[in-house]
Order: C-alpha cells, then structure tokens, then sequence
C-alpha cells in the first residue's frame, strides 16, 4: 500500500486562526484500529473546519487498519495514508511519518491522544510568530514550569526533558524536518526528541512552550485498553533513556543530561516508592530486572530507593499488592488532610 492522494498544499489561501495550510498532523500507529479510528472520527470534522490536513503512517498493522482508513478517507479528502510493507519499528515509522506532509509545521500526534479545539486554535495562532518549535503539555501533568519561550538549550533541557520524550506534544517546523540528523537516533526509541535537541545544539532557536494548552491520553476506547511497553519499562524507559540522555551532544551540560535521565515522569525527579512497588506487584520488575539494568538504575533511584528496589526484586510479587493498596490509600487520605 503506497501513499494516496498526496498533494502540495494550495497557494492563495488566506491565512487565518481558522483556516491553514501550514500545519498537519501525522500519525504513526500499529494494530490499534479502535483508538485511530475513534481518533480519525472524533477530530476530522474539527480539522477540516480549520484546513489541516492528516496523514498516517501505518507500520504494517494486521488489523482492520487499512480498511478503516479506507473508508473514513471517502467521507475525509484531506486524510492521507500510507502503509509499510512490513514493520519497521517505532522510530523508523515515526521519521516516515514526519517526511509525509509538505507543510510548514507538522504536528506529531500518537494514535491514543486527543484534544480539544481551543488548544488547535492556540496551535494554529503560534504559527504566525515563526517559532522553530511548539511544546504542549500532556495531560496536565507538567504544572511548575510557566509558559515561556525558550532560546537556552540546557534551561529547556533541564526544565521539560521528561515531557520531550513524549510523542504528541510536538509541533515541529520545516526547517527542523529538513535538516534532521534521523539517521543518528533510529533504534534509540526517542528519535522525536534526539532530532529536536539536536538541531537546537547546532542552531539558534525560539521554541514556545505552552503550559495551559495539553493534549490527553486515551487509555480505552469501547472496552478495549491500549497495548504499551511497559513490559519492556525497564529497558526502554530506565537503560534507552539513560543512554539516550547521555548521549547528546557535548554543549548540552552534563548536570542537565543526569537531571533529565533521572526524571522518569512529569510527578516524580526519580523512581519512587510508588512506581517501584507497582512494577514489583505486576512482576515488571524482578531480580533478573534488577541486575540488568543496574547501572541505569542508580542514575534514576535515589539510594534509599535503589536499595528498597534490589529488596523487592528478591521477595515474592504476592506481597506487594496490599502494600500497593495501603500505600495509595495513604496517599489519598494525605491529600484529604492538607
């Protein structure tokens, strides 16, 4: 399946909050028919009203994928799709995605977000400044770090490194598209956010970070609950994180690099007692984990935690979803009380 009905954005259209050809949106997804087409038929009509144009990426689904998008593509002229004859993984996937659309900003949005229209519109407003990039909030959950536009690549590195990891908060212009270095991050699992940090190394930039504007998560559609990676958290989310912090360029401050590694959610600078129970309880995080990965594990615990971590690895996961529940039930009463 090859790409279908691409065109080059029309000239002559007048240019207002309402109606674009600067922007659109890409999608990468795989086998997740219900979340893209609840997505596609939730949004299109919205997007339409304002001219954007979609495009999606499909990384070889075995799904209904294809024939979804076949048929929303009779009623939405401005959806566009292509598929991959086989998968790729999620950064190639990604980068194929980003090179779909001729525009001049190109929002990268996964398949189980949504948003809302006054966050569109403040999208298509900050057009007109000529920002090299557009950073929005997710889920609400970044909430001490004001609106504000950035030209310090270690400032940005320190305050929202943990947010750039995140895939549907960027808003990418042409000349980062043009001139990025994909090659350089395929495999690494933050390909979105290596070429972004990259370029802003190289070049100087405004990127425009909105606090109050956020895109949110869709954990379920009709029943069904999104597939993630949490299996893998370990290795993606502590060691390819890790690495992937450490490794960029030298300017960017290494105090900034460890701040960012060990920053493994918006609520929390490390792991916490919480997330490390979870894991323990699910049995994400063992013994075998634990070795493995030890060396990123002292970069993202603090070490009384480090040490509760390597304590729980060894003891059985049946003892720890009481604990998970009293903890939270702790928690919740905490909060009652302030």
């Amino acid at each position: 399946m090859g790409i279908h009905n691409i065109q080059k954005p029309q000239k002559g259209i007048s240019l207002t909050p309402t109606t674009t050809s600067k922007l659109s949106i890409v999608i990468p997804t795989y086998n997740r028919a219900n979340f893209l087409e609840h997505l596609l038929e939730s949004h299109m009509p919205m997007l339409e009203k304002h001219q954007v144009k979609v495009f999606i990426s499909d990384n070889g689904s075995t799904d209904e994928t294809c024939k979804i998008i076949e048929r929303l593509k009779e009623k939405h002229p401005s959806l566009y799709y292509h598929q991959n004859k086989e998968n790729l993984g999620a950064d190639l996937n990604i980068e194929t995605a980003l090179k779909m659309p001729e525009t001049d900003y190109i929002w990268l949005l996964g398949d189980t977000y949504n948003f809302c229209e006054d966050v569109l519109i403040y999208v298509l407003k900050s057009l007109d400044s000529n920002y090299d990039h557009i950073l929005l909030n997710v889920g609400n959950e970044v909430k001490t770090v004001t609106s504000q536009i950035y030209t310090d690549q270690n400032k940005l590195l320190d305050d929202l490194f943990w947010l750039m990891t995140c895939l549907s908060v960027h808003i990418y212009s042409r000349k980062i598209i043009n001139n990025a270095n994909f090659k350089r991050y395929r495999g690494c699992h933050f390909l979105q956010t290596g070429i972004l940090l990259e370029y802003i190394d190289q070049n100087k930039f405004n990127i425009c970070w909105s606090l109050e504007h956020s895109v949110d998560r869709k954990p379920e559609i009709k029943g069904v609950k999104k597939t993630t990676w949490n299996d893998r958290f370990f290795e993606i989310w502590i060691e390819s994180r890790v690495n992937f912090a450490l490794s960029l360029p030298p300017t960017y401050k290494l105090s900034s690099k460890i701040k960012g590694a060990r920053s493994v959610s918006a609520e929390y600078k490390a792991l916490s007692l919480k997330q490390i129970l979870a894991f323990r309880a699910n049995s994400t995080l063992n013994f075998r984990t634990a070795t493995k990965y030890k060396h990123a594990l002292r970069l993202c615990c603090s070490r009384p935690n480090l040490l509760i971590l390597l304590l729980c690895s060894i003891l059985p996961s049946i003892f720890f979803s009481p604990i998970r529940y009293l903890y939270r039930l702790r928690a919740r009463q905490t909060i009652k009380t302030q």
